[in-house]
């Protein structure tokens, strides 16, 4: 399965993948992660992270 954009939520909806864009040249994908439901209320984090494989 190739990484694509998108939004994915864990199994018990407490946490929430948005992907924003994808680059296969250089490994790396951008978006944010979202804990919801915390004590404080929704967190959200930006990032760009990288991986390895296809």
């Amino acid at each position: 399965m190739a990484l694509s954009t998108g939004v994915f939520v864990s199994g018990d909806g407490k946490h929430k993948l948005t992907v924003t864009s994808v680059n296969v040249n250089n490994g790396t994908f951008e978006g944010t992660l979202t804990a919801l439901d915390t004590p404080v209320g929704d967190i959200t984090y930006d990032a760009t992270v990288g991986f390895n494989g296809g």
